[in-house]
């Protein structure tokens, strides 16, 4: 059996397992399809936001930095730290819209995987050994798992809570080391957090490119998903979380509202927000849809709109 013919073969098979696993699940297990598909380990989520972002560049406008840039302004408007914050996934917190600055840097190394860059989740340090702050690093020249001390002079320094790239007076990016010397612009409100990266810091976890991944994830997400049309990649979410019978109506109701905002679907977010604090406006998710609603009212506080 030649090559191509043996990848033909199990691309069958494993679109027909998926199938069936699809159809038990669906049937029986809605909570388990609903956390499946919104998985880290699939990792649906991510590449799905993350192709949604970079459609918004145009395409003789794509690199590295305009692409952090995007990515960075994306989670910074559509996740914030207020209220009863979320413990949980990249995924859910994204849905949920509320997360600490560890899980909206989490979020920002998880979405920059697609683009095949080595993303670390840091804990910054003060001399006391506390943590006030987590930033991502970002390793743009080397896919291979870094230690801090190379981090420290090399990576670039993002802070999606604020929506902060650090750079050097001469626009470069800036590096760890390079904020702590004063080398970096730090806007005025920001000034404080300098003495943080004085300090060594702790890397609590790594993303995993998708050029590092398991040939088959890899294959499929450089090959098969590409081609799947935008509206399926929401509707197959939106079916995920109409499953989940661990779900309340309004909180569903606020998660699919969500799912709209993330995808850029600003008219139909809104819609569904006015839904959730029609009918649940005392309870904590007309609160929420109530807060995200208010804010899509100014253009300024949207990410660029689709074409819907």
């Amino acid at each position: 059996m030649t090559v191509k013919k043996h990848k033909i073969r199990f691309f069958f098979t494993f679109i027909g397992a998926t199938f069936l696993i699809f159809v038990f699940l669906l049937r029986f297990k809605g909570y388990l399809f609903s956390r499946a598909i919104l998985s880290h380990d699939l990792s649906f989520m991510y590449h799905a936001i993350t192709r949604t972002i970079i459609s918004q560049i145009p395409p003789e406008k794509r690199n590295i930095p305009t692409e952090l840039d995007y990515i960075n302004r994306y989670i910074n408007l559509n996740v914030h730290s207020f209220g009863k914050v979320r413990d949980d996934g990249a995924s859910w917190i994204l849905i949920y819209g509320e997360g600490w600055c560890d899980s909206v840097a989490n979020i920002f190394i998880q979405l920059i995987t697609p683009l095949d860059i080595r993303g670390y989740l840091i804990f910054l340090k003060l001399p006391n050994g506390e943590s006030p702050h987590s930033v991502a690093y970002c390793a743009l020249e080397d896919l291979s798992i870094k230690d801090i001390e190379y981090l420290q002079k090399k990576a670039v320094v993002v802070d999606p809570q604020n929506g902060i790239i650090y750079h050097t007076a001469e626009g470069d990016f800036s590096s760890p080391s390079q904020i702590c010397d004063g080398q970096a612009r730090i806007p005025k409100r920001l000034s404080s957090h300098r003495s943080y990266y004085c300090e060594k810091p702790r890397i609590f976890v790594s993303n995993q490119p998708i050029s590092t991944q398991p040939n088959i994830k890899r294959w499929f997400y450089r090959n098969v998903f590409p081609r799947i049309p935008k509206g399926w990649i929401k509707q197959s979410i939106r079916v995920s979380l109409a499953l989940n019978n661990r779900l309340e109506d309004a909180e569903r109701l606020y998660y699919l509202a969500r799912l709209e905002q993330l995808f850029l679907n600003y008219s139909g977010a809104t819609e569904g927000y006015a839904v959730v604090i029609e009918r649940y406006s005392k309870t904590r998710w007309g609160e929420l849809a109530s807060y995200w609603r208010d804010r899509l009212s100014y253009p300024e506080n949207r990410f660029p709109e689709m074409n819907q």
